[in-house]
């Protein structure tokens, strides 16, 4: 929770920092040790689920968007959220002392069969949202920012176009995982 909370507090200086135009926040949550107890809405050291740290990045992602609001810069900003891999309850079953997962988790994880990565991408001025349901590999994430900065995808629209149009290599899920 020290990790978190150093990165939270720098967070807003540098969203609203006129001299940086591009910035990256890695936040270790919902990965253990559980750090948020929903009942409580705080950070805590109590035993608690899955699902109380994804309401933290709820928290945390509705948090950085006031900010930017109150800085009138969520207009204009593009924001891209994701994950560095997907939900993997074996990984928190091992983990009974410090986390619990929920039936109801449970069941939600079986229900995935592939290993999806969220993301979510907000495009400046973006007044619609886009659900796009074709697979594609996160590796294009790379890309997609270089081509953002270069001004060649400027909204909701072209990031459609951009991503109908990768490469057929860029166009399937990565299978080739181990752990």
């Amino acid at each position: 929770s020290m990790l978190y909370k150093e990165i939270y507090a720098s967070t807003k200086d540098v969203l609203i920092d006129p001299k940086i135009n591009f910035c990256f926040l890695h936040f270790s949550i919902p990965h253990p040790p559980v750090i948020f107890d929903r009942n409580t809405n705080k950070l805590s050291t109590k035993v608690s689920s899955y699902s109380d740290q994804l309401m933290l990045v709820d928290k945390t992602i509705e948090d950085i968007k006031n900010i930017l609001i109150d800085a009138k810069l969520w207009d204009s900003s593009t924001l891209i959220l994701t994950s560095d891999h997907w939900f993997r309850p074996n990984n928190w079953i091992t983990f009974p002392e410090i986390i619990t997962i929920s039936e109801k988790d449970k069941k939600m994880a079986k229900k995935r069969t592939l290993p999806l990565v969220p993301l979510l991408i907000k495009m400046p001025y973006q007044n619609q949202t886009i659900n796009y349901d074709k697979p594609f590999n996160a590796i294009v994430l790379h890309n997609l920012v270089l081509d953002i900065f270069d001004n060649k995808i400027s909204n909701e629209t072209d990031l459609k176009n951009w991503l109908d149009n990768l490469d057929e290599e860029y166009k399937k899920i990565n299978l080739n995982f181990s752990f």
